[in-house]
C-alpha cells in the first residue's frame, strides 16, 4: 500500500490543505498532480457522460454554491479542462486506503461509495486496535 508523505498542498483556489489530516480520513480529488498518477486526456471532456453530468438537476446547486464562493466555470491558474479526476482516501498515517482514477470528467466516487469506503476503513482501524465495537462504559452510571 502506498504512503503519502506529510505535506501541504494548494487547492485550486490557493488554500492550503494539510496532508494527511492528523485526526481522521482524508478524501482528495485530484486533477493536476502527476505525482499521484493523475493524467490529462481529451477524453476527459469528449466522453458523452462528461457532457451529461452538468445537466443533471442534482449538480446545479453544487455549481451555484461554487460560483457564489468565488469559483469559476472554467479553468484558471494553470488548470486544464482535460484533467482526469482521481479520488484518494488517505488515513492519518498517510496510507492510501483506496483510490480511483476516472476515465472522464464526471467519473468520480459517488457519495454513497465514499461513505462505504470510509466506514470500512474505520472498522478496519478498530480491528487493528483490538476493538470491534465503539468504546462504551462497562456498566451504566448511577441514576441522578
Amino acid at each position: 500500500m502506498r504512503t503519502v508523505e506529510a505535506r501541504e498542498l494548494s487547492t485550486i483556489k490557493g488554500e492550503r490543505v494539510r496532508l494527511p489530516a492528523p485526526d481522521g480520513l482524508t478524501h482528495l480529488q485530484f486533477r493536476r498532480y502527476a505525482e499521484f498518477g493523475v493524467e490529462t486526456s481529451a477524453g476527459a471532456v469528449l466522453h458523452p457522460r462528461a457532457w451529461t453530468t452538468p445537466m443533471r438537476p442534482g449538480s446545479w446547486p453544487v455549481v451555484a454554491q461554487g460560483l457564489r464562493r468565488g469559483g469559476r466555470p472554467y479553468p484558471t491558474g494553470g488548470e486544464t479542462v482535460l484533467g482526469l479526476p482521481a479520488d484518494f482516501l488517505i488515513d492519518p498515517g498517510g496510507q492510501i486506503l483506496s483510490h480511483r482514477y476516472g476515465r472522464h470528467a464526471g467519473d468520480q466516487w459517488e457519495v454513497d461509495e465514499l461513505l462505504l469506503l470510509a466506514a470500512r476503513a474505520r472498522r478496519r482501524e478498530g480491528r487493528l486496535r483490538g476493538r470491534t465495537t465503539p468504546e462504551r462504559p462497562s456498566a451504566p452510571g448511577p441514576a441522578r
